[in-house]
């Protein structure tokens, strides 16, 4: 009973609902500026909705939730956070891959394969945006992430925690990570920090539980996902 009480609470962040007690804080601007790699994605272009948050993870590859480019069918955009006006940045998507198996599974079991690259139209340089790349390995012995992500309304600037804790639950191979997590998040990074700096540790995915009572429901980058990047980039991304 309780996991399909936690499958219908998990929609909360999926299908846009209200943020409820949730509460996020926006990043200062010098926060904002060191994570522009995180943005926003949506079907429209600078102008329209917000949509869901993707990370640039290599100059023409950003990763998002599989669930924020529904069947893949025409023009996904991604819009680097912290950089001002998004319009400067806008670039289009030239293909979309979806993890093969998010069509197949069903339930819970869903959401540790929701997730998909956008191959971006053109590279965005290092000047304008440096890539956070993917996590080499597991997170093994992490105990705190960071999440960041952006709200389908209210406040331009992102919005995220730095000190999320590993909760011990595990469904299937996703992971809890005890911050509040609310609309429009779907698809930003869980990160953590190494010697070499930020990594990209998971995907936001779902939230958790009703009211304070939450956990962000993340999928860890899988053999199907650095496989892909290596092949789209010619060179394995991580670090």
């Amino acid at each position: 009973m309780n996991m399909w009480r936690n499958a219908l609470t998990a929609l909360a962040l999926l299908c846009a609902l209200p943020l409820g007690a949730q509460t996020v804080e926006p990043l200062r601007p010098a926060e904002a500026a060191m994570f522009a790699a995180v943005g926003v994605v949506n079907s429209e272009g600078p102008l329209g909705d917000r949509g869901c948050t993707g990370t640039l993870i290599a100059p023409d590859l950003v990763l998002t939730a599989a669930h924020c480019v529904g069947d893949a069918v025409g023009t996904r955009w991604f819009m680097p956070g912290g950089l001002g006006p998004r319009a400067r940045a806008a670039v289009p998507s030239r293909a979309i891959h979806i993890h093969p198996a998010y069509a197949e599974r069903e339930g819970m079991a869903r959401f540790a394969v929701d997730l998909a690259l956008l191959h971006l139209a053109r590279p965005l340089p290092a000047s304008v945006v440096r890539p956070l790349p993917l996590l080499e390995g597991e997170a093994r012995n992490a105990t705190q992430f960071a999440t960041i992500g952006f709200l389908r309304s209210g406040t331009l600037a992102p919005v995220g925690h730095f000190d999320c804790p590993l909760r011990q639950g595990r469904l299937n191979r996703q992971m809890e990570l005890g911050c509040p997590v609310v609309s429009g998040n779907s698809g930003g990074p869980a990160l953590l920090r190494r010697p070499a700096g930020w990594r990209v540790a998971g995907v936001l995915v779902a939230r958790l539980g009703t009211g304070e009572e939450t956990t962000a429901l993340t999928a860890p980058p899988d053999r199907w996902l650095r496989e892909t990047v290596a092949a789209l980039s010619g060179t394995p991304r991580g670090g």
